[in-house]
């Protein structure tokens, strides 16, 4: 069974506060196991809180500066090669939507021009029915 949707605004109460925090950030680690056993893909967390002045690593110190290094070791090119600003997303989003669109459109065209194909040969026939 799913779990009943919860209104995303912030939480008065310090202790269900801190509970869903330790939950939630549970939660979290477990995402990211399961992405990087599923899809054999580096996975890691530095969770900073309220609660702790001390940074929480998932999953160990030397495992998180694996992933880092082997990310600064990367080109300016390859880091940004698939990051995209807030004007760029939103046009891809308008092109994707022009597009479906125009689909949709040609769909339409080409099921009006059946129906109208299939009703002027039912007329040659002697069969037609006019209707409103």
């Amino acid at each position: 069974m799913g779990k009943k949707k919860m209104d995303l605004t912030y939480i008065t109460d310090g202790r269900a506060r801190e509970a869903t925090f330790n939950l939630r950030k549970e939660e979290l680690k477990q995402k990211l196991y399961e992405l990087h056993v599923l899809c054999d893909v580096d996975t890691c967390a530095v969770i900073y809180n309220q609660y702790d002045p001390n940074p929480e690593v998932w999953q160990s110190t030397s495992e998180v500066k694996s992933v880092f290094e082997k990310f600064e070791m990367l080109s300016e090119k390859e880091k940004t090669c698939r990051s995209v600003n807030h004007e760029e997303f939103l046009h891809q989003m308008i092109e994707k939507a022009r597009k479906k669109r125009q689909k949709l459109n040609d769909q339409n065209k080409e099921k009006y021009m059946r129906e109208l194909m299939y009703r002027v040969s039912q007329w040659e026939h002697g069969r037609f029915e006019f209707k409103q």
